[in-house]
Protein backbone atom coordinates (compact mmCIF):
# COMPACT_ATOMS: atom_id res chain seq x y z
CA UNK A 1 0.00 0.00 0.00
CA UNK A 2 2.92 2.36 0.88
CA UNK A 3 4.99 1.58 -2.38
CA UNK A 4 1.86 2.54 -4.65
CA UNK A 5 1.03 5.82 -2.73
CA UNK A 6 5.01 6.50 -2.84
CA UNK A 7 4.80 5.41 -6.72
CA UNK A 8 1.78 7.80 -7.38
CA UNK A 9 2.78 10.76 -5.00
CA UNK A 10 6.60 10.10 -7.47
CA UNK A 11 4.37 10.39 -10.95
CA UNK A 12 2.10 13.14 -9.83
CA UNK A 13 5.39 15.43 -8.70
CA UNK A 14 6.87 14.13 -12.39
CA UNK A 15 4.32 15.02 -14.16
CA UNK A 16 3.74 18.29 -12.58
CA UNK A 17 7.16 19.46 -12.78
CA UNK A 18 7.14 18.38 -16.50
CA UNK A 19 4.13 21.08 -17.19
CA UNK A 20 5.08 24.22 -17.28
CA UNK A 21 3.98 27.80 -18.52
CA UNK A 22 5.13 29.09 -22.30
CA UNK A 23 4.79 32.84 -23.18
CA UNK A 24 5.71 34.80 -26.19
CA UNK A 25 4.03 37.03 -28.85
CA UNK A 26 2.62 36.62 -32.43
CA UNK A 27 3.35 38.94 -35.20
CA UNK A 28 3.09 38.85 -38.67
CA UNK A 29 6.22 39.16 -41.05
CA UNK A 30 5.69 43.07 -41.03
CA UNK A 31 6.20 42.97 -37.28
CA UNK A 32 2.82 43.76 -36.78
CA UNK A 33 1.29 42.20 -33.51
CA UNK A 34 -2.06 39.83 -33.65
CA UNK A 35 -4.89 39.88 -32.23
CA UNK A 36 -7.07 36.74 -31.78
CA UNK A 37 -4.41 34.19 -32.78
CA UNK A 38 -5.19 30.47 -31.60
CA UNK A 39 -2.56 28.64 -29.71
CA UNK A 40 -3.23 25.05 -28.92
CA UNK A 41 -2.12 22.07 -27.80
CA UNK A 42 -2.09 19.68 -29.89
CA UNK A 43 -3.41 16.37 -29.06
CA UNK A 44 -5.20 17.94 -25.92
CA UNK A 45 -8.08 20.00 -25.10
CA UNK A 46 -6.16 23.23 -23.98
CA UNK A 47 -5.89 26.44 -25.99
CA UNK A 48 -5.91 30.13 -26.07
CA UNK A 49 -5.71 33.40 -27.64
CA UNK A 50 -3.45 36.00 -28.28
CA UNK A 51 -4.25 39.29 -25.69
CA UNK A 52 -4.38 42.94 -27.25
CA UNK A 53 -0.05 43.10 -27.32
CA UNK A 54 -0.11 39.84 -29.12
CA UNK A 55 0.55 38.15 -25.93
CA UNK A 56 -0.74 34.55 -24.84
CA UNK A 57 0.55 32.21 -22.01
CA UNK A 58 -0.12 28.55 -22.06
CA UNK A 59 0.67 25.52 -19.94
CA UNK A 60 2.47 22.68 -21.79
CA UNK A 61 5.04 19.93 -21.56
CA UNK A 62 8.39 19.03 -23.00
CA UNK A 63 6.99 16.99 -25.56
CA UNK A 64 3.78 18.30 -26.64
CA UNK A 65 3.34 20.11 -29.72
CA UNK A 66 1.76 24.09 -30.30
CA UNK A 67 -0.13 24.84 -33.21
CA UNK A 68 -0.05 28.85 -34.15
CA UNK A 69 -3.33 29.57 -36.65
CA UNK A 70 -5.19 32.63 -37.56
CA UNK A 71 -6.84 33.01 -40.45
CA UNK A 72 -5.36 34.57 -43.58
CA UNK A 73 -1.90 32.74 -42.38
CA UNK A 74 0.03 29.81 -42.58
CA UNK A 75 -0.58 27.59 -39.79
CA UNK A 76 2.77 26.66 -37.34
CA UNK A 77 3.46 23.27 -35.27
CA UNK A 78 6.11 23.83 -32.91
CA UNK A 79 7.58 21.63 -30.59
CA UNK A 80 8.19 23.00 -27.13
CA UNK A 81 11.42 20.70 -26.12
CA UNK A 82 13.32 22.88 -23.75
CA UNK A 83 11.73 26.33 -24.66
CA UNK A 84 10.00 28.82 -22.02
CA UNK A 85 9.93 31.36 -24.57
CA UNK A 86 8.27 30.86 -27.79
CA UNK A 87 7.61 33.90 -30.09
CA UNK A 88 5.98 33.67 -33.46
CA UNK A 89 6.40 35.45 -37.25
CA UNK A 90 3.41 34.57 -39.49
CA UNK A 91 3.61 34.13 -42.96
CA UNK A 92 0.53 35.18 -45.20
CA UNK A 93 -0.89 32.20 -46.60
CA UNK A 94 -2.24 33.49 -50.03
CA UNK A 95 -4.44 30.96 -50.77
CA UNK A 96 -6.69 31.75 -48.45
CA UNK A 97 -8.52 35.17 -48.74
CA UNK A 98 -11.01 35.89 -45.69
CA UNK A 99 -8.75 38.33 -44.51
CA UNK A 100 -7.15 39.59 -47.38
CA UNK A 101 -9.22 42.95 -46.61
CA UNK A 102 -8.80 43.48 -43.25
CA UNK A 103 -7.93 46.33 -42.12
CA UNK A 104 -5.69 45.89 -39.15
CA UNK A 105 -6.50 42.52 -38.74
CA UNK A 106 -9.31 43.82 -36.08
CA UNK A 107 -12.12 41.03 -35.82
CA UNK A 108 -14.69 43.54 -33.42
CA UNK A 109 -14.24 46.97 -32.69
CA UNK A 110 -15.86 49.96 -31.77
CA UNK A 111 -15.90 53.86 -32.79
CA UNK A 112 -17.49 57.42 -32.11
CA UNK A 113 -17.48 60.12 -34.07
CA UNK A 114 -18.42 63.78 -34.26
CA UNK A 115 -19.91 66.10 -37.19
CA UNK A 116 -18.94 69.14 -37.18
CA UNK A 117 -20.93 71.16 -39.69
CA UNK A 118 -24.25 69.74 -38.25
CA UNK A 119 -22.63 69.31 -34.50
CA UNK A 120 -23.88 65.09 -34.66
CA UNK A 121 -22.24 62.64 -32.40
CA UNK A 122 -22.32 59.51 -33.81
CA UNK A 123 -21.62 55.59 -32.70
CA UNK A 124 -20.28 52.68 -35.20
CA UNK A 125 -19.65 49.21 -35.20
CA UNK A 126 -17.33 46.62 -37.06
CA UNK A 127 -17.68 42.86 -36.61
CA UNK A 128 -16.22 40.22 -38.68
CA UNK A 129 -18.86 37.55 -38.63
CA UNK A 130 -16.78 34.27 -38.74
CA UNK A 131 -17.30 30.46 -39.89
CA UNK A 132 -19.13 29.61 -42.32
CA UNK A 133 -19.93 33.01 -43.37
CA UNK A 134 -16.44 35.51 -42.91
CA UNK A 135 -18.67 38.42 -43.56
CA UNK A 136 -17.86 41.91 -42.39
CA UNK A 137 -19.97 44.07 -41.14
CA UNK A 138 -20.29 47.84 -40.68
CA UNK A 139 -22.50 49.91 -39.30
CA UNK A 140 -22.69 53.58 -37.82
CA UNK A 141 -25.10 55.87 -36.67
CA UNK A 142 -24.91 59.66 -35.79
CA UNK A 143 -27.52 62.41 -35.07
CA UNK A 144 -27.91 66.11 -33.13
CA UNK A 145 -31.05 64.76 -31.58
CA UNK A 146 -33.19 67.42 -33.25
CA UNK A 147 -33.38 67.01 -37.11
CA UNK A 148 -29.66 66.04 -38.21
CA UNK A 149 -28.95 62.69 -38.71
CA UNK A 150 -27.25 60.06 -40.43
CA UNK A 151 -26.86 55.81 -41.20
CA UNK A 152 -24.18 54.06 -42.58
CA UNK A 153 -24.62 49.86 -43.39
CA UNK A 154 -22.53 47.76 -45.32
CA UNK A 155 -21.34 43.86 -45.70
CA UNK A 156 -18.67 42.61 -47.76
CA UNK A 157 -17.11 39.44 -48.62
CA UNK A 158 -13.86 38.06 -49.89
CA UNK A 159 -13.88 35.78 -52.91
CA UNK A 160 -11.43 34.52 -55.64
CA UNK A 161 -12.05 33.03 -59.30
CA UNK A 162 -9.00 30.69 -60.16
CA UNK A 163 -5.92 33.21 -58.67
CA UNK A 164 -7.77 36.66 -58.64
CA UNK A 165 -8.53 37.73 -55.07
CA UNK A 166 -11.16 40.35 -54.75
CA UNK A 167 -13.94 41.81 -52.14
CA UNK A 168 -17.51 41.99 -53.12
CA UNK A 169 -20.40 44.13 -50.92
CA UNK A 170 -22.98 46.15 -50.58
CA UNK A 171 -23.33 49.71 -49.13
CA UNK A 172 -26.67 51.77 -47.70
CA UNK A 173 -26.10 55.03 -46.58
CA UNK A 174 -28.82 58.20 -45.70
CA UNK A 175 -28.73 61.32 -44.39
CA UNK A 176 -31.18 64.12 -43.00
CA UNK A 177 -29.52 67.71 -42.76
CA UNK A 178 -31.45 70.53 -42.32
CA UNK A 179 -34.44 69.73 -43.80
CA UNK A 180 -32.99 67.86 -46.84
CA UNK A 181 -32.59 63.97 -47.17
CA UNK A 182 -30.11 62.25 -49.50
CA UNK A 183 -30.22 58.09 -50.14
CA UNK A 184 -27.21 56.21 -51.77
CA UNK A 185 -27.32 52.61 -51.92
CA UNK A 186 -23.74 50.75 -54.14
CA UNK A 187 -22.36 47.74 -54.87
CA UNK A 188 -18.96 48.15 -54.51
CA UNK A 189 -15.95 46.23 -56.03
CA UNK A 190 -12.53 46.13 -54.13
CA UNK A 191 -9.09 44.68 -55.50
CA UNK A 192 -5.81 44.79 -53.14
CA UNK A 193 -2.66 46.62 -54.58
CA UNK A 194 0.81 46.83 -53.48
CA UNK A 195 3.23 44.12 -52.55
CA UNK A 196 1.75 40.63 -52.07
CA UNK A 197 -2.18 42.34 -52.27
CA UNK A 198 -1.15 44.42 -49.42
CA UNK A 199 -4.68 44.33 -47.13
CA UNK A 200 -4.25 47.64 -46.36
CA UNK A 201 -4.66 48.96 -49.39
CA UNK A 202 -6.98 48.73 -52.81
CA UNK A 203 -8.45 50.25 -55.59
CA UNK A 204 -12.90 50.08 -55.35
CA UNK A 205 -15.47 50.38 -58.17
CA UNK A 206 -18.68 51.18 -57.17
CA UNK A 207 -21.98 51.51 -58.99
CA UNK A 208 -25.14 53.03 -57.11
CA UNK A 209 -28.44 54.30 -56.85
CA UNK A 210 -28.71 57.94 -55.52
CA UNK A 211 -32.25 59.92 -54.00
CA UNK A 212 -32.13 63.43 -53.06
CA UNK A 213 -35.24 65.24 -51.85
CA UNK A 214 -35.96 68.38 -50.36
CA UNK A 215 -39.22 71.52 -51.00
CA UNK A 216 -37.37 72.11 -54.37
CA UNK A 217 -36.14 68.75 -55.74
CA UNK A 218 -36.42 64.79 -55.93
CA UNK A 219 -34.25 62.97 -57.85
CA UNK A 220 -33.41 59.78 -58.69
CA UNK A 221 -29.96 59.43 -60.29
CA UNK A 222 -28.16 56.01 -61.42
CA UNK A 223 -23.83 56.82 -61.19
CA UNK A 224 -20.76 54.80 -60.80
CA UNK A 225 -17.35 55.56 -59.36
CA UNK A 226 -13.70 55.13 -57.91
CA UNK A 227 -12.30 55.01 -54.64
CA UNK A 228 -8.36 54.53 -54.27
CA UNK A 229 -7.03 53.59 -50.30
CA UNK A 230 -2.82 54.26 -49.99
CA UNK A 231 -0.55 54.04 -47.46
CA UNK A 232 1.22 57.26 -47.10
CA UNK A 233 3.69 56.52 -44.27
CA UNK A 234 3.39 54.03 -41.78
CA UNK A 235 0.46 53.59 -39.71
CA UNK A 236 -1.08 56.47 -42.12
CA UNK A 237 -4.04 55.87 -44.92
CA UNK A 238 -5.77 58.19 -47.05
CA UNK A 239 -8.75 57.28 -49.20
CA UNK A 240 -9.71 59.42 -51.60
CA UNK A 241 -12.87 58.63 -53.69
CA UNK A 242 -15.27 60.54 -56.77
CA UNK A 243 -18.82 58.91 -57.92
CA UNK A 244 -20.86 60.83 -60.20
CA UNK A 245 -24.10 60.73 -60.24
CA UNK A 246 -25.94 62.09 -63.67
CA UNK A 247 -24.62 65.61 -63.43
CA UNK A 248 -24.22 65.36 -59.32
CA UNK A 249 -20.27 64.98 -58.17
CA UNK A 250 -20.02 63.16 -54.61
CA UNK A 251 -16.63 63.56 -53.25
CA UNK A 252 -15.64 61.71 -50.17
CA UNK A 253 -11.52 62.09 -48.50
CA UNK A 254 -10.91 59.77 -45.52
CA UNK A 255 -7.95 59.72 -43.32
CA UNK A 256 -6.86 57.12 -40.95
CA UNK A 257 -4.09 57.45 -39.01
CA UNK A 258 -3.14 54.23 -36.36
CA UNK A 259 -1.91 54.75 -32.65
CA UNK A 260 -0.31 52.25 -31.08
CA UNK A 261 -1.90 49.15 -30.65
CA UNK A 262 -5.66 49.13 -31.33
CA UNK A 263 -6.78 52.88 -31.34
CA UNK A 264 -7.49 54.25 -34.95
CA UNK A 265 -8.30 58.06 -35.46
CA UNK A 266 -10.16 59.23 -38.48
CA UNK A 267 -10.59 62.46 -40.42
CA UNK A 268 -13.24 62.65 -43.18
CA UNK A 269 -14.60 64.87 -45.42
CA UNK A 270 -17.90 64.30 -47.33
CA UNK A 271 -19.80 66.44 -49.82
CA UNK A 272 -22.68 65.70 -52.27
CA UNK A 273 -24.69 68.34 -53.87
CA UNK A 274 -25.88 70.92 -50.55
CA UNK A 275 -24.55 68.14 -48.19
CA UNK A 276 -21.17 68.71 -46.83
CA UNK A 277 -20.07 67.05 -43.28
CA UNK A 278 -16.31 67.17 -41.54
CA UNK A 279 -16.06 64.46 -38.84
CA UNK A 280 -13.50 63.75 -36.74
CA UNK A 281 -13.62 60.52 -34.99
CA UNK A 282 -11.73 57.20 -32.82
CA UNK A 283 -12.06 53.66 -33.06
CA UNK A 284 -10.42 50.58 -30.82
CA UNK A 285 -10.60 47.36 -31.51
CA UNK A 286 -12.18 45.04 -28.39
CA UNK A 287 -10.72 41.81 -29.79
CA UNK A 288 -12.15 38.22 -31.38
CA UNK A 289 -15.58 38.49 -29.97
Amino acid sequence: MKQSLLLFLFLYCSCSIAQRTITGTVTDDSGELILGATVLVKGINKVTTTDFDGHYSIEAKDENVLVFSFPGYKKQNILVGSQNIIDVIFDEELTEVVTLVHYYRKTFAVSTNYGFNYNTVGLGIYKRLRYPFYIDLNASISSDFNINKEFEFSLSKSLSITSFYFEIGIKHEQADFNFNNFKKNELFFNKNIGKNRDPFQYLQIKLGQLKIQNDDINQHDLGAGIELRKRLISGLYLNSAYTYWNGINEVELNGEYKIRYNWIINLRYHHIKNYEEVSLGISYSLGTW
